[in-house]
C-alpha cells in the first residue's frame, strides 16, 4: 500500500514537471541581447537663435463682409514663446517673454519688437502677444462700416480688458507643431494676422440691424451692444492665423508704425 502511494507521488511531481517546462516553452523568447541603455540626460543648447520678430496686422477684406475695418491700432504689453526642445535634457522646457508696452496700427501691420530663443527643433510651440490698456490707449480698438445696403453706418469696436492673442503653429498652417526648427544666428518673424471673416465669425446682419446706435454710431464694447462684443472678443481669443518666416539680421526689420 505504502509503495503504491509513492509511485503515485512520483507519477504526480514527474507530470507537473513535464508541464511546466511545457508552459515555459510556450513563452516567447528573447533574441539577442535584450539590455537597454539608460537614457542619456543632456544639457540643452546654450547659444541662441538670434532674434524672434512679432507683427500683427489686419488682413486685406472683401466687399462683401458685414463690417468693413478701414482703421485701427492694438496695444502690446508683451511678447512670448514657448516650446519643448526634441532633445533629452533635464529641462527642456524653454519659455521666453518681453514686457515692452508699445500701440501700432493694424494697417497695414507693425513690427511690435522681439525676443530670444534657444536654438533647436521644438515642439508644442505657442507664440502669444498679450494686449492691455495703457493710459488713454485701448487693447484693441477698431474702426470701419456696416454695410446695410447701399447705407454704411459708422462702427466702432474697443476692447479695454487684457486679451492674449495666441498662435500655434500647427493651427493655420498645415504643419504640425513638431515643425518648427530655430537655427542658430538666423533671424525669424511670426506674423499674427487678423482675418476679417474669422473676427467676425457668428455676427448676423438682424444682429447689427438691431445693435443701439449713439450719435449714429454703432458703439461696440463690453457695456454697449455687449452681444457684438462677445462674438467679436470670443473670436479673436481663438481664431489667430500665424505664419512663421526665416530672414536674416540684414532685413531684420525695426519697430514701426508706432503710433
Amino acid at each position: 500500500m505504502k509503495a503504491a502511494i509513492c509511485i503515485t507521488l512520483i507519477s504526480l511531481g514527474a507530470f507537473y514537471s513535464s508541464c511546466t517546462k511545457d508552459a515555459a516553452s510556450t513563452l516567447p523568447q528573447p533574441v539577442g541581447n535584450v539590455s537597454q541603455p539608460a537614457s542619456k540626460i543632456v544639457d540643452p543648447p546654450k547659444d541662441f537663435s538670434g532674434n524672434l520678430y512679432y507683427k500683427v496686422a489686419m488682413a486685406t477684406q472683401g466687399s462683401d463682409q458685414l463690417i468693413t475695418w478701414n482703421s485701427g491700432y492694438v496695444t502690446t504689453t508683451g511678447l512670448g514663446f514657448q516650446g519643448v526642445l526634441n532633445i533629452v535634457t533635464a529641462d527642456n522646457q524653454s519659455v521666453t517673454q518681453s514686457t515692452a508696452t508699445k500701440t501700432v496700427t493694424l494697417f497695414p501691420g507693425a513690427t511690435l519688437g522681439s525676443v530670444t530663443a534657444l536654438t533647436g527643433s521644438y515642439k508644442a510651440v505657442t507664440y502669444t502677444i498679450s494686449l492691455g490698456q495703457a493710459g488713454s490707449s485701448y487693447a484693441l480698438s477698431l474702426s470701419g462700416n456696416a454695410n446695410f445696403g447701399y447705407v454704411a453706418v459708422p462702427v466702432q469696436f474697443i476692447m479695454s480688458q487684457p486679451l492674449g492673442l495666441r498662435v500655434q503653429w500647427f493651427c493655420c498652417t498645415g504643419l504640425n507643431n513638431d515643425d518648427v526648427n530655430l537655427q542658430y544666428g538666423q533671424s525669424y518673424i511670426i506674423t499674427f494676422t487678423l482675418k476679417p471673416n474669422d473676427v467676425l465669425n457668428g455676427l448676423t446682419e438682424t444682429m447689427l440691424s438691431n445693435a443701439v446706435r449713439t450719435g449714429g454710431m454703432i458703439m461696440i464694447s463690453e457695456t454697449s451692444n455687449a452681444d457684438i462684443y462677445s462674438v467679436i472678443r470670443a473670436n479673436l481669443e481663438r481664431n489667430v492665423c500665424g505664419t512663421l518666416t526665416n530672414m536674416t539680421e540684414a532685413s531684420a526689420p525695426a519697430a514701426t508704425n508706432q503710433m
